[in-house]
């Protein structure tokens, strides 16, 4: 079996070298049609919306080459709306015990991301898949040279022109132009020969091949890329810009793994095939299962010299390459991509020509000339030349104005169709880039709740949600390949000098503790974490924040509470502002608070001042009660011994038979009355 047939990992160097140049070479000539449309796009984008052979017909017809600019507005409006709603990647736990190191990861990716400012590279990106369709980020990993043992995770958008992709994930290319200094930097080992590199005349790692072999015409033409003044035949070296091209070459690579019970645990592990002796001399009888997968190396070479050849170190498996894309066109067999400002060529080409034309015609139309007969004119040349000049005197003949030899003609109206048609090629823009007013939130002519506002915008990004999903796909992506660089490579002396300058924690020894929260946790401990990415709205989200600043107005204006410091972290102001309204407000707290205390102790002390005069009145309303009841009861006493003196003397008057009769009839009626039987 002849070597073209085995596997691109087990071919020998000098033969991948041969095989990379010229596959190379193909995907770029396949990806010549979308280059060329993405050239075309790029230059709408910027102004230039001329060819050459229409800037040349204008001129000759006298017309100038006006250009009314719609796509960059269009382009410039979507990354605004896309910075107004912007999102973010957040490490989700899968233990619910483990939110304290989740929130300390998710806190490390932020803080790489402001130092390698890579939300600018997502803008970039998204530029680029609004304008042609697609839209790279790249990450890699590098030892950081100013603080050893510490890493550095670049994040960069590149540019679609040095990117070829295959269609079905098996391989891509990247075309990368690098100084000489980041060439000694990226490559030390490589200096040696860097003489010879630039000059074409090292053969690198063609020495496999035999002396009298013939491998000049083995590669293939490289295409040379017009925006460089190349020197080498192959295209591979910039002396006027001092740039070195390297090609990068990444791919997926079938592999076994090797997996075993562990006597000791009784689980399933993997192990490396080198132990395989090993274990079968120590396990007698160790069962073992081979599985296939797949991973990820890297290819680089520059000329002749092959720069790297092994894994990927991105602990992550898939390319160092995110890929987003705006629209496919899947008319043929091989799908293309295109973005917003394709569909908008030929209305901003329609606009360009109805302005350039209606300009024209309105120029020659506003001088209708004259009807002059012969022999008028004295000086025809004279006529010519002065005849529209403000100011200058034009000769004619004697009498031929008198006369009526000479007639103006009648101006014609300029024809409506031609600004018809210029208005109606602006609007088609407008409804074929999805830019509609919805989308903007603008106001209807009456106040709306921030809810409806949203709602609104919301239906408005419908028309460009495969754009936007795409490109949250790109952040996830992206975030995916920093968070397993994070957990594998970071050392937890870069997570605690990056974290440890902030009010949020505190390190103490090998152990991490949240002040707010007062949780405490091993550094060690973020290796072993499990979790989720997740694509959420961003706090500096502005939509989302106004959108909150609204619904939170209007639930003041109907009564309901709220706290008036979460207004203020809504409002767009300077931070320093928010922080003087703040310190306001709670002054002005701290002072209803003081008065509110004030007035509760005034009313409890006239709430007690009332308690004692009521206590006072009760008691002495008490003691009136008790003499008026003594009085009554002497009033009684006194009534009761009076009348038995008054009893006794009538008793005392009657003779012996009456007192009797008296005595028994009291005695009587002393006795409880007897029912009758």
């Amino acid at each position: 079996m002849t070597s073209k047939y085995k596997p691109f990992d087990e071919l020998k160097k000098s033969e991948k070298l041969t095989k990379a140049r010229a596959e190379y070479g193909d995907a770029v000539s396949n990806d010549r049609s979308f280059q060329a449309q993405a050239r075309k796009a790029y230059n709408f984008y910027a102004g230039n919306q001329y060819t050459q052979e229409e800037k040349s017909a204008l001129e000759a017809a006298g017309r100038p080459a006006l250009v009314c600019n719609l796509v960059k507005p269009t382009v410039e409006l979507i990354k605004g709306v896309n910075d107004q709603n912007r999102v973010q990647a957040r490490a989700i736990p899968t233990e619910k015990n483990d939110g304290f190191l989740a929130d300390i990861l998710n806190d490390c990716y932020e803080k790489i991301r402001h130092i390698n400012n890579i939300v600018e590279q997502e803008d970039d990106s998204l530029e680029n898949m609004v304008t042609t369709g697609k839209g790279f980020l790249a990450v890699d990993i590098a030892p950081d040279p100013k603080r050893p043992g510490e890493i550095k995770i670049p994040v960069v958008s590149v540019p679609v022109s040095e990117v070829r992709m295959d269609q079905n994930g098996s391989w891509l290319f990247w075309e990368k132009w690098v100084t000489l200094e980041d060439f000694a930097i990226q490559y030390p080992e490589a200096i040696k020969e860097l003489d010879d590199i630039l000059n074409g005349e090292s053969v690198g790692d063609l020495t496999e091949f035999g002396a009298d072999e013939d491998f000049s015409d083995t590669f293939g033409d490289t295409p040379v890329d017009e925006d460089y003044t190349n020197i080498l035949d192959d295209g591979f070296y910039d002396k006027t810009k001092g740039l070195i091209k390297v090609i990068h070459k990444e791919y997926w690579v079938a592999y076994d793994r090797y997996y075993g019970v562990n006597p000791q645990t009784g689980e399933i592990e993997e192990f490396s095939k080198d132990k395989l002796p090993a274990l079968k001399k120590m396990i007698p009888g160790f069962g073992y299962q081979k599985v296939k997968d797949k991973k990820v190396k890297w290819f680089q070479f520059t000329g002749h010299k092959v720069l790297y050849d092994g894994d990927s170190p991105i602990p992550f498996d898939g390319f160092s390459i995110v890929a987003g894309y705006c629209y496919k066109d899947k008319s043929k067999a091989r799908i293309d991509y295109f973005g917003v400002v394709k569909d908008m060529i030929d209305p901003q080409r329609e606009a360009d020509k109805r302005w350039s034309q209606t300009l024209n015609l309105f120029l020659k139309q506003s001088q209708g000339g004259y009807f002059v007969e012969k022999g008028a004119i004295d000086n025809v040349k004279e006529w010519a030349d002065t005849i529209n000049a403000p100011g200058a005197d034009t000769v004619v003949a004697d009498g031929a104005i008198a006369s009526g030899k000479i007639k103006e003609k009648r101006i014609p109206q300029l024809p409506t169709g031609s600004l018809q048609l210029n208005e109606f090629a602006q609007d088609l823009l407008k409804k074929i880039s999805g830019v509609n007013p919805d989308l903007l939130g603008m106001d209807r002519g009456r106040q709306e709740p921030g809810v409806v506002i949203k709602m609104r915008q919301q239906q408005g990004l419908i028309l460009l949600n495969n754009l936007f999903t795409s490109h949250k796909r790109m952040i996830n992506a992206m975030a995916e390949r920093i968070y397993a660089i994070i957990m594998k490579y970071m050392p937890e002396s870069q997570i605690r000098r990056i974290l440890g300058g902030g009010k949020n924690y505190e390190f103490r020894g090998d152990l991490i503790a949240d002040l707010k929260n007062k949780v405490v946790a091993p550094i060690r401990k973020i290796k072993d974490l499990k979790y989720n990415i997740e694509i959420s709205d961003a706090p500096e989200n502005l939509t989302k924040t106004m959108s909150q600043l609204s619904i939170f107005m209007e639930m003041m204006s109907k009564g309901f509470p709220v706290d008036p410091k979460t207004v203020i972290e809504k409002l767009d102001i300077t931070e320093a502002e928010k922080a003087h309204w703040i310190e306001y407000i709670g002054q002005k707290e701290q002072s209803a608070s003081q008065s509110a205390q004030m007035q509760m102790q005034l009313k409890q002390q006239v709430d007690q001042g009332k308690l004692q005069i009521a206590q006072g009145n009760l008691k002495l309303n008490s003691e009136k009660i008790m003499t008026s009841q003594l009085l009554e009861k002497e009033k009684l006493e006194q009534k009761e011994l009076t009348d038995r003196r008054n009893f006794d003397i009538e008793l005392a008057k009657l003779d012996e038979q009456g007192r009797q009769m008296i005595m028994n009839l009291v005695q009587r009626l002393s006795l409880p009355m007897q029912l009758p039987q």
